[in-house]
């Protein structure tokens, strides 16, 4: 009882370090997970009696960095295909063509952003898309007179119902909850629907409350030259973001490859010579690693820890803890 009470100290002691952040994610998660193994009396170096390794440098730490493989090469595939999006100039394109439909009905244009940027962070992940984004949509709603605040929050959201689509989050989440991708889109199904309705109430609320105040009119002589996609290549270009899920969402084809048949998609319809995209494929493969770094650094410490709190022994020192604490029929 002692050492799980123990754990459970550590637990909220390094989580409340991580919110202050006083210590680095990428370090916490590991650190949590050798000291929950030292308190369950976990050896580091060790077998047992049928000469299975059960030590923490090698059960935890080391199967660790490795537990989410398949989920980080998700993580880096999608990166490297939002890359792709950002770099032919098809993401601009998408969000300008959005903003076209609307005209100068400031609601009109906010409601297609809305859907613009959710279909993009269904394929988008990582920082720099997200800014890269940000810096397009927010100029254009506060052109059209929605207030700033309101225009940041209502992106913000928008990204949010994007994500709940995004299939390298799915192939996180299977790896992390044991799940099949099936059992996750079920899932997902309803958490867009909440999402988009919650954005959409935030839509008109704001919209109802503060008006459209034209005086907020941001400048757009700053704005670099959009690259131009026409024809229908140009068309089958924008269509990119739907590639990957349609795939994987109707064909069950894995996400990887899915992601690997974006790339090829996106190449074809953007790419004016073969030596032009072999270079384009290679730039952002790097900028799409750089992208994916902080997520996959953070996926190799949420592996040490899973296997940290679900090693053997762990789990012999939390189950009387557990069942003190957790209430149950009698």
């Amino acid at each position: 009882m002692l050492q799980g009470i123990l754990i459970i100290v550590v637990f909220l002691v390094i989580a409340a370090l991580m919110m202050t952040k006083k210590i680095p994610t990428l370090l916490a998660l590991p650190l949590m997970a050798v000291i929950i193994c030292i308190i369950a009396g976990v050896p580091a170096v060790g077998t047992d009696a049928e000469g299975n390794a059960i030590g923490w440098l090698q059960t935890v730490v080391e199967n660790g960095t490795v537990r989410m493989g398949s989920a980080i090469m998700a993580v880096i595939f999608g990166a490297w295909l939002g890359q792709l999006m950002n770099k032919t100039g098809v993401t601009e394109n998408i969000i300008k063509k959005s903003a076209e439909l609307g005209g100068d009905r400031p609601l009109v244009v906010t409601l297609i952003m809305v859907v613009a940027v959710a279909i993009l962070f269904t394929t988008l992940s990582g920082l720099g898309s997200i800014i890269m984004v940000g810096s397009i949509v927010l100029p254009i709603l506060v052109s059209v007179g929605v207030p700033a605040i309101s225009a940041a929050c209502i992106f913000l959201m928008a990204f949010t119902t994007g994500l709940t689509f995004n299939i390298a989050n799915w192939k996180s989440f299977s790896s992390i909850f044991g799940l099949e991708i099936e059992q996750i889109k079920s899932f997902e199904i309803y958490l867009l629907i909440a999402t988009l309705i919650a954005t959409l109430v935030l839509v008109f609320v704001e919209f109802k409350k503060n008006g459209v105040k034209f005086a907020f009119s941001a400048p757009v002589s700053d704005v670099p030259e959009t690259r131009q996609l026409k024809g229908v290549a140009g068309t089958l270009a924008m269509l990119t973001p739907l590639v990957p899920i349609l795939l994987v969402a109707l064909l069950k084809v894995p996400v990887v490859p899915a992601f690997v048949a974006g790339i090829i998609w996106v190449l074809v319809f953007t790419s004016k010579s073969f030596s032009k995209a072999m270079n384009l494929l290679v730039k952002t493969c790097y900028d799409g690693i750089t992208d994916a770094g902080p997520a996959v650094i953070l996926m190799i410490g949420i592996g040490i820890l899973y296997l940290a709190v679900t090693h053997s022994m762990v789990k012999e020192v939390l189950n009387p803890f557990l069942l003190a604490v957790i209430p149950s029929r009698r």
